[in-house]
């Protein structure tokens, strides 16, 4: 190899490290943006039919970008509006609590230490959210910029990331189908679960006569993204909650309506709504959704497992090929 060959590789594999470095803070905006492109990409058709390209394009960016506004401002009205509830009730709440505040486990204090961390913790985010707002506007300029790219040169990508595979055009197909199944069913069972458990939560809670059943309900769909706790995180404490304050059968209902309804839709609807032919193992979506959670931030809840499934049905394959 010639001194100039070597120069010239070094040099690539330099300038890679540094594109990548670059890229790298927004990342999660531009996978984000690839999954929305994806599966908006029909309607994207549509639109192009009865006007051009860009238009097509630009009423989807602004239609995504009224949604996220409107879901913004009404998610702030109900977090505003549940907190002056809270507020109001806040001396019969701190009734409640004269009931676990002096437990103690080991010499621990525990309600006054978990105070104290979730205090701690919550000024935290609040000091640090000051320095993170340039690069939350900027990671939504990417996104948006992004999101607009992709559904205009969708298939020119498709097809280069197809082309790029190292394997026969029939084990090509065969993957891009694999995958394609995959991610439909993972996505579409993931949005319909949280919908359904967030809605059947916010029955429940309000039919069990609690003061906030629309905050909760939104929360359990929110928490319906994370794999295997998802929504007990939001029973189990409120169910303990009232039992420490010895409403004993009210407790109970939360819970064992937790357990036994809201819970148990994940395992009902999922096969139903994923397949027999779609598979993605549960251990993958709880090691993708914390790994995601982790490279990601917010958006890895759902960035996450995707790449994480990916990876593992084109290593699979990759094996079927060199091993066949």
């Amino acid at each position: 190899m010639s001194n100039d060959n070597l120069v010239v590789k070094i040099s690539l594999v330099l300038l890679l490290l540094f594109s990548f470095y670059i890229l790298w803070p927004f990342v999660s905006a531009l996978l984000f943006a690839v999954i929305l492109a994806y599966f908006s990409y029909p309607a994207y058709q549509w639109m192009k039919n009865r006007s051009t390209d860009d238009i097509a394009a630009l009423n989807l960016v602004a239609a995504v970008a009224a949604v996220l506004i409107v879901m913004i401002a009404e998610g702030l009205r109900v977090l505003l509006r549940e907190l002056s509830k809270l507020y109001h009730a806040l001396p019969e709440l701190l009734e409640g609590f004269e009931a676990i505040e002096g437990i103690e486990f080991m010499g621990i204090r525990v309600f006054e230490e978990i105070t104290d961390y979730g205090l701690s913790a919550a000024m935290g985010y609040i000091t640090g959210l000051g320095a993170r707002i340039p690069q939350m506007f900027f990671s939504l300029l990417v996104f948006f910029v992004g999101y607009f790219y992709f559904l205009k040169r969708g298939k020119e990508l498709y097809r280069y990331i197809k082309e790029s595979l190292p394997l026969e055009e029939e084990r090509r197909d065969k993957i891009i189908k694999k995958v394609k199944l995959n991610v439909d069913a993972f996505i579409r069972a993931e949005i319909i679960i949280a919908i359904a458990q967030g809605t059947v939560g916010g029955i429940i809670f309000y039919t069990l006569g609690h003061p906030y059943p629309l905050f909760f309900a939104i929360v359990i769909g929110i928490l319906a993204f994370i794999p295997v706790v998802g929504p007990s995180l939001v029973y189990w404490p409120v169910g303990l909650f009232e039992i420490f304050r010895q409403n004993y059968i009210l407790g109970a209902s939360y819970i064992i309506t937790g357990v036994c309804v809201i819970s148990t839709m994940d395992y009902f609807l999922r096969p139903r709504i994923m397949g027999d032919k779609a598979k993605i193992h549960p251990f993958v979506v709880l090691v993708g959704f914390l790994g995601g959670i982790y490279a990601f931030g917010a958006a890895g809840i759902i960035i996450g497992p995707v790449v994480l499934s990916l990876g593992l049905i084109l290593i699979d394959e990759l094996k079927k090929e060199y091993t066949s």
